[in-house]
C-alpha cells in the first residue's frame, strides 16, 4: 500500500478494527458458540434463543434511530472509537462472565451485553464508512476493506 504516511496510519486503524471486529463476530457468534457455552454453564433454553435476534437485529434496527444522532454530529470519527471501543469492553464482559458466572445469571449478563455490542455495532456500522471516506482515498478503500477482511479471517 503506498498511500501517504497519514492517509496509511488511518488504512492500519481502519484494518486493525474492522479485523478485531470480524475476530469479535466469529467468537461472540450467536448460532455456533453462545450456544455452545450456555449450554455448557447450564443457561436455561430462553436465553438461547435471545443470542440471534439480539444480535442481528440489534444492530440493524436501531441505525434508524441513531441516524439523526450521528449526522447532528460534524466529527463522527469519536462515535466510531466509542463504538469500535465499547465492542471490545462488551466482548471482554461476556469472556468474563464465561469464566466467574453460570447458570441463568451468566445468560442475563451475556444478553444485556450482546444488546449494547449489537447498538455500539450499528453505531460503527453508521460512522464507519463516513470516516473512512474522509480518510481514506477513494481507490484504496476496496483494499482496506480486504485487507481487514482478511484479518478476521486469518485469526478465526
Amino acid at each position: 500500500m503506498s498511500l501517504p504516511a497519514q492517509e496509511s496510519a488511518n488504512a492500519r486503524r481502519f484494518i486493525w478494527s474492522n479485523g478485531l471486529q470480524g475476530v469479535g463476530d466469529q467468537l461472540l457468534s450467536g448460532k455456533t458458540v453462545l450456544p455452545w457455552l450456555f449450554s455448557a454453564a447450564g443457561v436455561p433454553g430462553f436465553f438461547t434463543g435471545l443470542l440471534v435476534p439480539l444480535r442481528e437485529s440489534g444492530s440493524m434496527l436501531p441505525q434508524a434511530a441513531l441516524t439523526p444522532w450521528v449526522t447532528s454530529h460534524p466529527a463522527r470519527k469519536r462515535l466510531w472509537i466509542l463504538g469500535s471501543v465499547g465492542q471490545g469492553v462488551c466482548a471482554a464482559v461476556i469472556a468474563a462472565a464465561a469464566v466467574l458466572v453460570s447458570g441463568p445469571l451468566l445468560g442475563v449478563i451475556v444478553c444485556v451485553a450482546l444488546a449494547v455490542l449489537a447498538l455500539l455495532r450499528a453505531l460503527c456500522s453508521l460512522t464507519g464508512k463516513d470516516v473512512q471516506g474522509r480518510t481514506i482515498s477513494k481507490g484504496s478503500r476496496g483494499l482496506v476493506t480486504g485487507r481487514a477482511t482478511q484479518l478476521g479471517g486469518a485469526v478465526t
